[in-house]
C-alpha cells in the first residue's frame, strides 16, 4: 500500500516537472513571437489566438504594403483563429517557411483527465496558467488558485507572465 502511495505521488511529480517545462517553454515561445511581430498575441477561451483561420491575412497599408509594429521583423496578421493545445504550431501563421516558435503547442499530460493549460492575455499583459497535482512546484500559487480560474475542469494553481515571471 506505502508503496503504491509513493509511486503515485512519484508520477504526480513527474507530471508536475513536465507542466512546469511546458508552460516555460510556451512563455519563451511567446516572447520570442512578441519580437516578431511587435506584439504578444491575443486570447480567447484559454487559447492562444496565432493560428491560420479562414479570414487571416497581412494588415495592409492603402498603398498594399503590409504593416509591422515598430522593430518588428514579421508583417502584423489579423483575423487570427485560436490555437488548439497539443495540436497547433505557434508560428507565423501565413509563412509555413519562417521557423516556427514551438513547434507544437503542448497539452496538458493529463488531458483525458481534464487537466488543460490556460493562456489571458488583457491590457498588455499575458498569463500562461496550469494547474498543478502537488504544491511542490516553484510557481504553484495560492493566490493564483484562490482566484478560480478555470484550467479545463481544474482550478489553475501556478502562471507565467511577461518576462516569463513566475506568478505569485
Amino acid at each position: 500500500m506505502a508503496s503504491a502511495l509513493g509511486f503515485n505521488e512519484s508520477a504526480k511529480r513527474e507530471r508536475d516537472v513536465r507542466r512546469n517545462e511546458d508552460i516555460s517553454n510556451i512563455a519563451k515561445a511567446i516572447e520570442v513571437y512578441k519580437q516578431a511581430f511587435g506584439y504578444y498575441p491575443e486570447s480567447k477561451d484559454g487559447k492562444i489566438v496565432a493560428c491560420q483561420g479562414p479570414d487571416t491575412k497581412v494588415l495592409r497599408d492603402k498603398n498594399g504594403f503590409g504593416i509591422r509594429e515598430k522593430g518588428a521583423s514579421r508583417d502584423k496578421l489579423v483575423g487570427l483563429a485560436p490555437c488548439e493545445w497539443g495540436e497547433d504550431p505557434l508560428r507565423d501563421a501565413l509563412d509555413g517557411n519562417y521557423p516556427a516558435f514551438l513547434d507544437k503547442l503542448p497539452q496538458d499530460p493529463e488531458s483525458s483527465r481534464g487537466f488543460s493549460y490556460r493562456y489571458d492575455f488583457e491590457n498588455g499583459r499575458y498569463f500562461v496558467y496550469v494547474a498543478y497535482e502537488t504544491k511542490r512546484m516553484p510557481d504553484y500559487s495560492k493566490n493564483v488558485l484562490n482566484k478560480r480560474i478555470a484550467c479545463g475542469d481544474k482550478f489553475c494553481n501556478g502562471a507565467r507572465t511577461n518576462g516569463i515571471e513566475i506568478v505569485k
